[in-house]
């Protein structure tokens, strides 16, 4: 699977955001995140994409039912 975060820089940079960086080597293992707007859009993009890579993930929003939603994804 290609790393989801994209390059900063084409310097070599090894940041969490590089594809050769930790973000594609376990680094979201066991990170805890707490996601806000986590029901829809960019924050329910997130939140499914850090699960994936093994964060332990916190939601926060407004909408309850689409909340729940996620969580069962």
């Amino acid at each position: 699977m290609e790393c989801a975060f994209p390059k900063w820089d084409q310097s070599g940079d090894k940041s969490p955001h590089s594809k050769e960086g930790p973000s594609c080597m376990g680094y979201w293992t066991n990170k805890v995140v707490m996601i806000t707007g986590a029901s829809s859009g960019i924050g329910k993009g997130v939140a499914l994409e850090l699960a994936a890579r093994g964060a332990r993930i916190g939601l926060l929003a407004r909408r309850e039912d689409l909340l729940k939603e996620l969580v069962v994804e």
